[in-house]
C-alpha cells in the first residue's frame, strides 16, 4: 500500500482557523483543505494536523498532539475510551467513543469529562445510558483489517458516512 506523502504547508493554520473548519459542511471541508502538490501535480487532502504547544524550534521537534481530519464529527473526536456502567459498576472498552475536540486538545482526563462533553454509551448488559468515561486514548491504528461496527458508532447513528483511511474508520 502507498503511504501518502508528507509534506508542510506553508500556511499558516491557526486554531481560530480550525474552529472555522469545523463550522463547515463536509463538502466545505474536502475544498477548504485541499492543496495543490507541486511533486505529483495532484489536488491533495490534507489528513491530519501536528499540533504543537510552542512554536517548533526544528523540523525534527514532536508535535504535542495530532488530530486526523476524519476522527473529527460534529466537534467531537473518535479515541479509545475505557467506560464505567453507573447501575452494575461494570467496565467495559470501546473505540467508538466521542469526546468534545477541545477536551480531547486541552487533554482534559476522563475522570473530570461531564455530560455533554462525550457523546453516551449505553452497557449492553443492564442497558443503562447513563455512564461515564473512566479515561481515553488517541486511537491507533488496528493491525489487522476490521469491520466498523455501524451500530455501534454515533457518528454513523446520526446518518454520517464514516470513510476510512488507512485503518482508522472516522
Amino acid at each position: 500500500m502507498a503511504m501518502p506523502n508528507e509534506w508542510r504547508s506553508d500556511d499558516e493554520y491557526t486554531q481560530e482557523l480550525f474552529k472555522h473548519y469545523l463550522e463547515k459542511t463536509p463538502q466545505e471541508q474536502i475544498k477548504f483543505f485541499t492543496k495543490h502538490c507541486e511533486e505529483c501535480n495532484e489536488n491533495c487532502l490534507i489528513s491530519s494536523f501536528h499540533l504543537y504547544s510552542q512554536q517548533p524550534k526544528s523540523l525534527d521537534e514532536s508535535p504535542t498532539i495530532e488530530i486526523i481530519c476524519h476522527l473529527v464529527w460534529n466537534k467531537y473526536y473518535r479515541v479509545f475510551g475505557d467506560w464505567i456502567c453507573n447501575n452494575c459498576f461494570k467496565k467495559w472498552p470501546s473505540s467508538y467513543t466521542w469526546i468534545k475536540l477541545q477536551k480531547f486538545i486541552d487533554k482534559v482526563s476522563g475522570k473530570n469529562l461531564k455530560q455533554g462533553d462525550f457523546c453516551m454509551q449505553s452497557y449492553n448488559t443492564c442497558k443503562n445510558s447513563n455512564n461515564r468515561i473512566l479515561k481515553y486514548k488517541p486511537l491507533e491504528e488496528a493491525e489487522s483489517d476490521t469491520h466498523h461496527k455501524r451500530d455501534l458508532c454515533k457518528k454513523c447513528l446520526h446518518g454520517e458516512i464514516c470513510h476510512r483511511t488507512g485503518n482508522y474508520y472516522g
